[in-house]
């Protein structure tokens, strides 16, 4: 039995070998290809939906920014209160101005110093009440 599996390898040609080792690299060559044929096809569906993903904030940003300049607006400020009922037809707008000093900077507004009142111990109260001053 081993005899003849030597002679049949012996009578294999070496270019039948070759040829045999060459179809088996291109069949693995060929799978390789075609997985990552079909990897390619993912990642590329994935940048797509990514960008469209991308392109769908950078609209939402663009709005959002927009809505911002309107809400600094004072048009959008008074339609806002006209909406709600804070501004009424007839209304006059009116503009507060900060206080400036002399050399035409914003004086910082201080509140007015109060005395406290006295503190008076509970006899005192008692006394005042009972004999006057």
């Amino acid at each position: 039995m081993w005899k003849d599996l030597k002679e049949r390898f012996q009578a294999l040609p070496t270019k039948r070998i070759i040829v045999i080792v060459l179809i088996m690299i291109g069949f693995y060559v060929l799978l390789d290809l075609n997985s990552r044929l079909s990897s390619l096809y993912t990642r590329r569906q994935d940048i797509q939906q990514v960008s469209t993903e991308v392109i769908a904030l950078y609209a939402t940003e663009v709005y959002l920014q927009t809505q911002v300049v309107r809400r600094d607006s004072m048009q959008q400020l008074e339609e806002f209160g006209r909406e709600s009922g804070y501004i009424r037809p007839g209304d006059i707008p009116v503009a507060v101005i900060p206080l400036a000093d002399a050399d035409g900077s914003l004086a910082a507004l201080q509140p007015t110093p109060t005395q406290k009142p006295p503190q008076f111990q509970n006899w005192e109260v008692w006394w005042h009440l009972l004999f006057g001053k």
